[in-house]
């Protein structure tokens, strides 16, 4: 028996979204979450964000 948390984070894991910098496919826990929103995140990964912000 699984508990809705559970739930929860097998849907979040499954879903992928596609980076604007570097193209890669990657799953939702790979980008940062746009702050205020429960689902939308930041149209690059975090590691496409985080080299950018070296510059």
């Amino acid at each position: 028996m699984s508990t809705s948390n559970e739930a929860t984070n097998i849907g979040i894991v499954s879903r992928t979204e596609t980076c604007t910098c570097c193209g890669k496919l990657k799953p939702i826990a790979e980008f940062t979450r746009i702050s205020g929103s429960r689902m939308a995140v930041n149209a690059s990964c975090n590691t496409c964000s985080d080299r950018d912000k070296r510059y």
